[in-house]
């Protein structure tokens, strides 16, 4: 039992409205929740990291410096889409 219900229950802390109404959270793992915080966190920081470096990599050498497979298709129009001015045929 955490040591504030453990005062409340012998009684070292006078009864009041206030203290009636405290909610103890009793199985609720905050170790557990704390981790799961930095590993979303860590798993943020990594694809940011690397959204930029696709960025830079694009500003470098072009839109088409980076692609999907699937833009090498026969049919897909990416590469040649990126080579319009502008949206349009040039």
């Amino acid at each position: 039992m955490p040591p504030a219900a453990c005062m409340l229950r012998t009684g070292v802390l006078p009864a009041s409205p206030f203290l009636s109404r405290i909610w103890l959270d009793l199985f609720t793992d905050y170790d557990a929740l704390e981790r799961m915080q930095q590993e979303e966190d860590r798993l943020l920081q990594k694809e940011k990291a690397l959204q930029l470096a696709t960025l830079k990599i694009k500003e470098k050498y072009g839109k088409n410096a980076i692609l999907k497979g699937t833009n090498f298709l026969e049919g897909a129009t990416t590469r040649e889409r990126n080579q319009w001015i502008g949206g349009h045929k040039a």
